[in-house]
């Protein structure tokens, strides 16, 4: 063999080995990418004095021409449980507001965060309020009472509706293949007060507001890009600046802060306080 073909053939060799070894440069890569990456905050205060939270009502049902007491109607009573479409923390912070991006173009990692989505029956009502998938994905069912039989229906557009009946301490899981283009809502027919929201997403590029209004979406790539803001009370949150309830955001390396976004009273149908 001559010298060229052999030394032909040693680079081809190098190159392989090479290739071999660069396989983890995958993940490398990968970091390389997000390292540009950025994050998007911001708070949500209500802009007003909030009332006490309303009890909960759907302690009745009508059958025939009477009105008997749903049976386990006990559970309002001994866990005080109240409304909570609307929850504002003792700073005015608005809980529960979702914030995901909009854009269909947005490039999406390599591995979208994927964690256990559980929904419980549990003190009489479901926690936690709003629930978080990444499609497709798994969300559990569990009926966390000792002695309660439940049951949680979900009526969904993009995945096929359920609707399970839980004994007590039964766990069951609904399969979710496909993301869903709003958020939707859990519901119990045994209890009638039950709700909960479900929230389906193709990606992990969401956040939902904590006690005190806070959230963060991280892992955002370089662009600009639009966001859809949305609250239980009112679907899509549309005020003055964002008319049709989104806004638009150029994200690059580091913290994005949309800062504080006063919400009216008027937004969630609570009333307006007169202005003296």
């Amino acid at each position: 063999m001559s010298h060229a073909i052999l030394r032909v053939c040693t680079l081809a060799a190098t190159f392989a080995v090479g290739l071999m070894h660069e396989i983890p440069g995958e993940v490398r890569a990968e970091e390389r990418t997000t390292a540009d990456r950025g994050a998007l905050t911001g708070r949500f205060l209500y802009d007003g004095t909030p009332r006490a939270p309303t009890a909960v009502s759907g302690n009745l049902m009508t059958h025939t021409d009477e009105v008997h007491e749903v049976p386990s109607a006990f559970l309002i009573r001994d866990n005080n449980l109240t409304d909570e479409s609307l929850i504002v923390g003792p700073e005015h912070g608005i809980a529960n507001i979702l914030v995901w991006v909009r854009s269909p173009s947005i490039p999406q990692l390599l591995e979208n965060k994927r964690e256990e989505s559980t929904v419980r029956f549990v003190k009489g009502h479901l926690e936690p309020h709003v629930v978080a998938v990444v499609a497709p994905g798994e969300l559990t069912l569990e009926n966390g009472d000792e002695t309660q039989t439940c049951n949680m229906n979900g009526s969904l557009n993009a995945n096929e509706s359920w609707n399970r009946r839980l004994q007590p301490k039964e766990k069951v899981s609904v399969k979710l293949k496909d993301a869903e283009p709003v958020p939707c809502f859990i519901r119990g027919n045994m209890q009638p007060w039950l709700s909960a929201c479900l929230f389906v997403r193709p990606n992990s590029y969401f956040a939902m507001t904590d006690k005190q209004g806070r959230f963060k979406i991280e892992n955002l790539p370089p662009g600009e890009w639009e966001f859809q803001v949305w609250q239980e009370r009112c679907g899509d949150l549309k005020t003055n600046d964002w008319p049709k309830g989104r806004f638009k955001m150029k994200i690059g390396a580091g913290e994005h802060n949309l800062g504080v976004v006063k919400l009216s009273p008027a937004l969630f149908h609570e009333p307006v306080e007169a202005v003296p």
